[in-house]
């Protein structure tokens, strides 16, 4: 019996794999594969990639990596002013855990400058610059 999407042969071979992976019992077989795939069919030059890329080196203590990637997304020019907010506030975050507060706080006021950021984003950037402004006068005195 042939597969409703059989002549999509791409689409046969996730059939076929995820099958496989599902007999098997081994998942990872599937998980990789469609990583892989993912890779393959959608840009990796994208905002949104690019700031989940920063995420990650993040997630690794990758600080100045992290900033670069937040700000090659920040900076490309089909960049959504939510995301831009997003990766402003991740940017302030990798600064401040880099140890460079200023531009940590300089970023976290463009947060608040930004017009469509998120409710949950300008109170977390908020609470963010009153800590690193204390922390900060707590260091300069």
């Amino acid at each position: 019996m042939r597969s409703a999407f059989s002549r999509f042969p791409i689409v046969s071979s996730i059939e076929i794999v995820q099958y496989r992976a599902v007999t098997e019992k081994e998942g990872a077989i599937y998980v990789n594969f469609i990583s892989w795939l993912c890779g393959r069919v959608w840009p990796r030059r994208t905002p949104f990639s690019i700031y989940h890329r920063g995420i990650k080196k993040a997630d690794r203590r990758d600080h100045q990596g992290a900033i670069d990637d937040y700000t090659t997304a920040i900076e490309m020019p089909d960049t959504p002013e939510y995301m831009i907010a997003m990766a402003l506030y991740n940017r302030a975050l990798a600064h401040v855990s880099s140890g460079d507060n200023q531009k940590g706080i300089e970023d976290l006021n463009a947060v608040l400058r930004t017009d469509k950021t998120p409710v949950n984003v300008k109170t977390a950037t908020r609470q963010k610059l009153a800590r690193t402004e204390a922390r900060a006068r707590k260091g300069d005195s």
